[in-house]
């Protein structure tokens, strides 16, 4: 009995068969179709088919390992799959792999097993070129800002320029201050179905969408906003209102100092208070702003003839003509009349500097074309000056024509005397009409 249970205890010996090293190993192209297929079958709200995937590419690597020299059509379509898997895998497979890599560790060479931690660097990459964006974007802004406040403020700002200055203070403040980023942020997490990686481009948008504004203020809204003030500036002095056509005026060129209207108008309202130096440096700021401007060519030569510089009259009054002679004539029938009674003007005014420096002959030259242009029918008549007339008639005399031709132009001269002519000038034609008669 006891040696029936010794032998039913007696150890069984097994063979272990041995394995035939000349057995050929299956190669990639064993594993292949069975990647492709759980490729096919992905889903993204199923985490465990991207296991499935991860876990046949463990075994197609293996087998890689030892498959020394693969097929290129095999090594081909183990590139393209890889590709399509880093396509494929989409947002909401990725949180699982973390888990996944906790539990069976693989190797870092596995990229397979990483993919939510290069998406999260190639997020990173992508969500800083944003940020240097939004920087940039900054940096324009705030320049912009503060340049629109520096013309808003440097003269005594009105309610438009407090108003304008708020919003603009608004709207740069509000994507840039830490307050400012922190309330959008707390608006982009409410806002459903938006992913949290895109929060960097909302915020380069917003930045953008806040350099737009403050661009717009400041080539569009800013340009506009001088030319009322010029306007408003130009009816002040219509009225008779001088400081508040200076305020205005001077608004305008701190809002936009390439206007050069406003510099003139404002040269224009201390000419009208005989401050003849400051008017000088106004009309000269609208020649450095704009060569073209005539006008200011002609009302700078009249007041050098008032403060007996007739040389630099003369210099400043002919470029106001060469200037005119390549301005087209407007087709506009107010723009042309004021195309004409500035060259009306000039021809004028040029005449008298050369009469005060007693060059008679280009005097009279000057102030027959001047004349002439009365004549030509394209000068309105409520323009015409008795300026020309007058110092025809005194260049006549000191080139001893007859007296008859004197006369006329005396008698000319006296007929169109206004208000702003010199008071003395009615004494001295009746005189001189005397005398010639």
């Amino acid at each position: 009995m006891f040696t029936k249970w010794l032998y039913f205890f007696k150890p069984q010996i097994t063979t272990i068969p041995s394995i035939n090293p000349s057995f050929p190993q299956p190669g990639i192209s064993a594993y292949l179709p069975t990647y492709e297929q759980t490729l096919a079958a992905l889903n993204e709200r199923e985490p465990e088919t991207l296991l499935t995937v991860i876990m046949v590419r463990d075994q197609l690597e293996a087998a890689r390992l030892k498959d020394i020299t693969p097929a290129v059509k095999d090594a081909q379509q183990l590139i393209r799959l890889d590709g399509q898997l880093r396509l494929q895998v989409s947002a909401p497979l990725l949180p699982s792999l973390a888990t996944w890599r906790k539990s069976l560790s693989p190797p870092q060479a596995h990229w397979w097993w990483f993919l939510d931690e290069a998406a999260a660097k190639k997020e990173t990459d992508r969500d800083f070129l944003w940020q240097i964006l939004a920087v940039t974007l900054f940096v324009l802004t705030v320049t912009l800002a503060t340049d629109i406040i520096r013309r808003l403020w440097t003269h005594a700002p009105d309610n438009v320029a407090i108003v304008s200055t708020l919003l603009t203070m608004l709207i740069t403040a509000s994507p840039f201050t830490q307050n400012g980023r922190a309330l959008i942020t707390s608006l982009l997490r409410r806002i459903p179905r938006l992913p949290t990686h895109r929060h960097a481009e909302v915020m380069a948008t917003t930045a953008l969408i806040a350099f737009l504004l403050i661009a717009g203020l400041r080539f569009l809204y800013l340009p506009e906003l001088a030319e009322r003030y010029n306007d408003q500036g130009v009816t002040a002095i219509e009225e008779g209102q001088l400081t508040t056509a200076r305020q205005k005026l001077q608004q305008a060129i701190a809002i936009n100092n390439d206007l050069a209207p406003s510099y003139y108008n404002l040269a224009a309202a201390y000419e009208t208070i005989a401050r003849y130096d400051e008017a000088i440096h106004w009309y000269e700021q609208a020649l450095d702003h704009d060569l073209d401007f005539a006008p200011a060519y002609n009302n700078l030569g009249h007041l050098y003839l008032l403060q007996g510089e007739p040389a630099k009259a003369q210099t400043v009054l002919r470029s106001g003509l060469t200037v005119l002679q390549h301005t087209p004539v407007p087709e506009l029938a107010e723009e042309r009349q004021t195309h004409l009674f500035t060259q009306y003007r000039l021809h004028t005014h040029l005449g008298q500097a050369y009469y005060e420096q007693e060059l008679f002959d280009l005097a009279a030259e000057q102030l027959r074309l001047a004349v002439g242009m009365e004549q030509d029918g394209g000068l309105d008549r409520a323009l015409f000056a008795a300026r020309p007339h007058y110092y025809l008639a005194l260049t006549l005399e000191a080139l001893e024509r007859p007296s008859a031709e004197i006369i006329a132009q005396l008698e000319t001269a006296l007929s169109y005397l206004a208000a702003d002519d010199p008071a003395i000038w009615q004494d001295t034609i009746a005189e001189r009409l005397s005398a010639l008669r």
